[in-house]
């Protein structure tokens, strides 16, 4: 069972029998994600566990589905000038200024040609961001049999920012801590 907590204090529990929150509650707009411990605890004691999985290039990529509000075809940005070329700009997300990260500029790769790009946009209030990534993500279920016991060679961007990688229909996908991958992207444009 995942605790969900509600703004005014009320406890919510989202189960199996009861997969849906209720109306009232999912409306009011004000639930909150668990606590990454809790997260990790539960991960940690499931024989399988879901995960949002992306391709940025030939990079395989997956990311807690809780860590991203939601997916938008990519919108106009206005460039910010003087910074990374990873940092696309800003866009207009329903009247909220969001910032967009090109993730295969990011990891040192070519830009995107003759793809469809998505933005997932993550976080929210002044954390919000925007990530650019090649096609729409989707929802797959990984073993933990599944972890490989080394990481395979990944870009540096990445490095400290992996949960791990793991085996799946003879690809490897890489699992990414995002919370601390989109700090880091902060860090490193408030110098």
């Amino acid at each position: 069972m995942v605790p969900y907590t509600v703004a005014d204090g009320e406890e919510a529990a989202l189960t199996q029998s009861r997969p849906w929150l209720q109306p009232a509650l999912a409306l009011a707009g004000a639930i909150v994600a668990p606590s990454q411990d809790l997260a990790a605890e539960l991960e940690g004691s499931a024989v399988s566990f879901e995960r949002l999985a992306v391709r940025v290039g030939d990079l395989n990529l997956l990311c807690s589905p809780m860590m991203v509000r939601e997916i938008v075809a990519p919108l106009p940005t206005i460039p910010f000038p003087h910074t990374d070329v990873w940092l696309v700009g800003v866009a207009n997300v329903r009247g909220t200024l969001v910032p967009v990260i090109d993730l295969r500029l990011a990891f040192g790769m070519e830009a995107a040609r003759g793809r469809h790009q998505y933005l997932l946009i993550s976080g929210a209030g002044d954390d919000v961001v925007g990530l650019l990534v090649d096609g729409l993500p989707v929802l797959m279920t990984f073993d933990a049999d599944a972890l490989l016991h080394d990481l395979p060679p990944h870009p540096d961007a990445l490095r400290g920012h992996l949960r791990g990688a793991y085996e799946y229909v003879g690809l490897v996908w890489f699992d990414m801590a995002l919370e601390s991958l989109l700090a880091s992207f902060a860090a490193m444009t408030a110098d």
